[in-house]
């Protein structure tokens, strides 16, 4: 089972990591903004976020992580227990809140409650495209009933641009999400990566689909059904 802590307390984060790791695998982000970086390539079944955070609030985050996640359980880590601050999480899209300090044996029990209320009511996500279906918990594309698995970042394009379908997507924003970091944007893996997946998805549709727009970007159009 996957889950995303967003934290900035660095000793904090490495104690709840180091306690969840028998039962857990539990990825770090110490910002907000690469949390939701993360949140949108990466399948998890739980985001812990804490309120406070450098860069934004843990309630901007979630309300991020909602836009392109509706489902996945969201626990907020507070260290204030107003009303007002437990409305303004659960409007924000969380599910649950924790107050600091907290036991970790009453952390285990959020946890597990969230998630055995999610698995009841959590179908298998996928999107279809003409004749594809992107499986979006796995690194899959179904094509007449027969399963194909992609490079990483093969797949990466492919889930991003499918669930932007009919936008156009910018090179920075696909390089961002993708590889997810911005600091160093380079043109050219764009280019190699594209290349590589308009030439596998041409041999398994018969045509091109992602369709380059000069000097902003990229779409992505649906595929001739049979």
């Amino acid at each position: 089972m996957n889950i995303l802590y967003i934290e900035d307390d660095k000793q904090l984060a490495k104690t709840i990591q180091q306690k969840l790791i028998s039962h857990y695998n539990v990825d770090i982000s110490p910002t907000g903004k690469k949390g939701i970086i993360l949140a949108e390539n990466k399948e998890y079944d739980l985001f812990i976020i804490d309120y406070y955070l450098p860069d934004q609030n843990g309630i901007q985050v979630c309300k991020k992580i909602r836009e392109v996640d509706t489902k996945t359980p969201i626990l907020v880590f507070t260290t204030n227990d107003t009303k007002k601050d437990v409305v303004e999480a659960l409007d924000a899209g969380a599910d649950d809140y924790l107050t600091k300090p907290f036991s970790y044996q009453e952390l285990e029990a959020r946890i597990r409650a969230l998630v055995r209320r999610n698995s009841r009511k959590q179908p298998t996500k996928q999107i279809n495209v003409g004749k594809l279906t992107i499986k979006l918990d796995d690194q899959y594309i179904v094509l007449n009933k027969q399963y194909i698995k992609l490079p990483r970042q093969e797949y990466m394009l492919l889930k991003y641009l499918t669930t932007n379908k009919g936008k156009l997507v910018s090179r920075e924003e696909l390089y961002e999400h993708v590889w997810g970091r911005d600091d160093y944007y380079n043109s050219n893996t764009i280019d190699v990566h594209i290349r590589r997946l308009r030439k596998r998805l041409k041999e398994l549709v018969g045509e091109n689909c992602i369709k380059s727009v000069y000097g902003s970007g990229y779409k992505i159009y649906n595929f001739q059904e049979e």
